[in-house]
């Protein structure tokens, strides 16, 4: 899950709510609002090595397979709804169903939920390089319990996402020998898990 630092309102943003005065989400549906919003969040906050990653898996994602991401959702908590520090990008078309991150998350949320742009992710959670599951990084009650409910909200283990993390962790072993090589995977994204890989066990 990435840490983001959430870069201020963009300017066309702004604009666009003075020209529309959109009441909901629903209000942005013209000028291409949200993939100009995806491209800029994408840019500013969620690239690495060039690479474009949902902000809960990870993933290399691009344009046509993520979606606008209310991280505290916005049927919920409406004053968020137009906020842009509550905005983030994750996998999975808009209207999706998919079997992680943010459609799966639904209308669901606590204050145990780990905010990506408000919380270190990495104070939290850690991998286990022999499953490829994300798991509590430590038995602190506190830390587990909120490794544990985001972990879940999120489907972060489901079996696709653990599966392709015990095989990067393979490649990793098997291949890399300097870190010049080591960047070459980042085309995968997950760049939280080879960040980790590389101080672990190639430091």
């Amino acid at each position: 899950m990435l840490k983001i630092t959430k870069a201020g309102e963009p300017d066309f943003l702004k604009k666009y709510k003075k020209k529309y005065r959109p009441g909901n989400w629903a209000g942005y549906d013209r000028e291409n609002i949200r993939e100009r919003l995806k491209a800029f969040i994408f840019e500013c906050e969620q690239k690495y090595a060039e690479v474009s990653c949902c902000v809960y898996c990870e993933k290399a994602v691009g344009q046509d397979d993520s979606h606008i991401e209310h991280i505290r959702p916005k049927s919920v908590f409406k004053k968020y709804e137009q906020d842009y520090s509550n905005l983030s990008v994750s996998c999975g078309k808009d209207g999706g169903s998919d079997r992680t991150c943010g459609h799966y998350k639904a209308n669901s949320y606590a204050d145990d939920f780990i905010h990506p742009a408000e919380d270190d992710p990495a104070s939290f959670m850690t991998y286990e390089i022999m499953t490829g599951k994300i798991v509590p990084l430590s038995d602190d009650g506190k830390i587990r319990k909120r490794a544990e409910y985001t972990i879940n909200l999120l489907n972060l283990n489901h079996n696709k996402l653990v599966r392709f993390r015990k095989t990067l962790f393979v490649w990793l072993k098997n291949s890399v020998t300097d870190e010049e090589e080591l960047s070459y995977y980042y085309k995968y994204g997950f760049p939280v898990l080879l960040e980790y890989y590389k101080k672990e066990c190639h430091g």
